[in-house]
């Protein structure tokens, strides 16, 4: 078995490229082992990373630590090997765009002034929103709406997991 271990990293587009070099590394009858602690990241890249690890059967995703976000998501809809480390713990929260600018008014040159928006921007509710939504309880699903951070304990976590393997 050969491993790749993935510390906090951001899912970005650099972290795809470091997935797929250690796929195509090794021969087919390796064992694969991808261990996976993330706070999260683009949730584009959350769905090419899916792709990736679903066309290798010889991936197995380990996740361990942390797993957040669209790395959650990743997580519980992957349809590869995978397993939970005893102690891991996970937070989900609403898609969001971090910071977004706009113009004043409509008289405002391209390159003039700008004020930024106060607070974050959500999205529409993604796929991965909608994926995690249906493991949350209801004081977590009103906790979520109201855009608060939903931490799950290693036991929760491994109850979600556990009935997504069954």
């Amino acid at each position: 078995m050969k491993s790749l271990i993935i510390k906090n990293d951001e899912i970005d587009y650099e972290l795809f490229e470091k997935i797929a070099t250690f796929l195509d590394k090794y021969d087919e009858n390796e064992v694969l082992a991808i261990w996976f602690c993330s706070k999260g990241g683009d949730c584009s890249v959350t769905e090419a990373i899916r792709d990736l690890l679903e066309s290798d059967e010889r991936v197995v995703l380990i996740a361990y630590d942390m797993i957040s976000s669209s790395a959650l998501d990743l997580f519980l809809s992957v349809n590869c090997a995978k397993t939970l480390t005893d102690g891991t713990i996970a937070c989900f929260h609403k898609s969001f765009y971090s910071s977004v600018k706009v113009l004043k008014d409509n008289k405002t040159p391209f390159f003039g002034r700008q004020e930024p928006l106060v607070g974050e921007v959500y999205r529409s509710e993604s796929e991965s929103d909608v994926h995690v939504k249906k493991f949350l309880t209801e004081k977590e699903i009103e906790d979520y709406e109201k855009g608060e951070d939903i931490w799950l304990s290693y036991q929760r976590l491994k109850k979600i997991y556990e009935n997504l393997t069954q």
